[in-house]
């Protein structure tokens, strides 16, 4: 890409896609970004209610590259993240109730919670929220976006980079090259039911979260063992990705049952309420995991960044963001 300032639409404002937009943003052109639901955030999600909070989406992140673990330092400096020294396990049998001490690298969590990252690096750019990008098409002036929510083309731009999960890239198989619509439709998604659950005192357990391997579940976790969390004890139950598939079309409330009956054979104290989320793009599974992390079309000015392109990870986003950023100022 030239120095010339240009317009640029970015599509989709999890970590990918915000990561991608202030990289353009800091090179001078000017970046909308778009986002369907009424935040930046995508699955580093954190849901609020009154005096409670809890994570539903990622519970937190690893750090494995240099470049990468050059970024947490420098978000954690900023006090946007913070290690999460929590009592991990593994559950070993629920029959009677087991459980070992699970080791593992350093977990990072955002705070005061996980979508506060996101969130503090999104206020820094146009973003629009719930704006649904539906179809793209090119006009005199550029690229017009159409939205579900307006009757009319939203201001042209130059370049449009899609930050969305690999099955919602495939509505634009109109437009977009047809080997990038083989690769989305050959990505994998695992869905996944997150429960909250509340109580009016902190459970009695000898840890913070477990990785369950068996029945329903297949991650519990206490949202107030992380740094800066606070109000009323909650935990965020994770359902198995076989159960959420054989059961991601059924009422999530219909549910709660078996996935609280599998958390009661950890503890006996009921919740004083519950809460029920489907994701239904959970957790990637890449079709080329050797593949490049960003795609980019010079001559039709389109890209396409996220997690699914790269490992599937929070790292993984933000190494698509930064890569596709790159090939766009490139040109």
């Amino acid at each position: 890409m030239t120095q010339t300032k240009q317009s640029i639409a970015v599509v989709g404002a999890g970590l990918a896609g915000v990561t991608c937009a202030l990289q353009l943003q800091s090179a001078g052109h000017a970046v909308v970004l778009y986002e369907k639901s009424r935040g930046a955030a995508g699955r580093m999600s954190t849901r609020r209610d009154g005096d409670w909070q809890a994570d539903h989406g990622a519970q937190y992140f690893t750090a494995r590259g240099d470049a990468f673990k050059a970024q947490v330092d420098q978000w954690a400096s900023a006090g946007l993240v913070s290690t999460w020294r929590a009592r991990i396990g593994e559950l070993t049998a629920a029959q009677p109730f087991q459980w070992v001490a699970k080791p593992g690298p350093t977990r990072y969590v955002a705070t005061p919670g996980m979508n506060s990252l996101v969130r503090s690096m999104a206020n820094q750019l146009n973003l629009q929220i719930n704006t649904t990008i539906t179809r793209i098409e090119r006009g005199q002036e550029g690229w017009l976006l159409y939205s579900k929510e307006q009757d009319t083309a939203l201001p042209a731009v130059q370049f449009v980079v899609f930050a969305i999960p690999a099955p919602q890239l495939v509505a634009f198989d109109s437009v977009l090259p047809s080997p990038w619509i083989t690769q989305a439709s050959q990505t994998r998604f695992d869905p996944c039911w997150a429960s909250l659950v509340g109580f009016q005192q902190p459970l009695d357990l000898p840890f913070d979260a477990l990785f369950i391997n068996e029945g329903p579940l297949s991650w519990i976790a206490r949202n107030h063992s992380k740094p800066g969390r606070t109000g009323p004890e909650t935990w965020t139950l994770h359902a198995s990705p076989e159960f959420s598939a054989q059961t991601i079309e059924r009422d999530g409330q219909d549910l709660q049952t078996e996935i609280l009956t599998a958390f009661a054979q950890i503890t006996t104290v009921q919740p004083v309420w519950t809460q029920i989320h489907k994701w239904r793009y959970a957790l990637s599974h890449p079709a080329a995991e050797s593949g490049e992390p960003a795609l980019w079309d010079a001559q039709m000015r389109l890209g396409v960044c996220g997690d699914w392109l790269a490992d599937g990870r929070i790292e993984g986003a933000w190494r698509s963001g930064q890569a596709c950023a790159t090939l766009v100022l490139e040109g």
